[in-house]
């Protein structure tokens, strides 16, 4: 898969992750893109491998630090919680531009299963 449709990806599960009172730290977001890959087959060409207990890819890793140098994640705030990833300024036109709505009930999905297994839903 392309990087802007994988990239265009990760900022869906996220805002919507965010919409839905999900913390937004990089694990939960790893354990969306873990679960959209290898639950849903929406295969982003991402390895995981299991690390500290969990499923952790260090491509994504380096994904979501390249999205934060280009403005589409901001580290902030979330809530009561120390930190999150969450859109920023730049990732509402990037969504318009490269989100391909076939992945949309993809995402919907894994945000339920996320808010119903995940400690720290709001």
């Amino acid at each position: 898969m392309e990087r802007t449709k994988k990239v265009a990806i990760i900022l869906q599960l996220t805002t919507r992750m965010a919409n839905k009172g999900i913390w937004c730290a990089e694990a939960n977001i790893q354990k969306g893109i873990y679960s959209l890959q290898e639950t849903l087959g929406v295969y982003m060409d991402f390895d995981f491998v299991v690390y500290k207990k969990q499923n952790i890819s260090f491509e994504l890793q380096d994904e979501l630090t390249a999205m934060r140098a280009d403005n589409l994640l901001v580290l902030k705030e979330q809530n009561s919680y120390p930190y999150a990833l969450l859109p920023g300024i730049e990732a509402d036109l990037f969504l318009k531009k490269f989100f391909d709505k076939k992945y949309g009930t993809s995402i919907d999905y894994i945000v339920e299963e996320l808010a119903s297994n995940i400690p720290g839903k709001n």
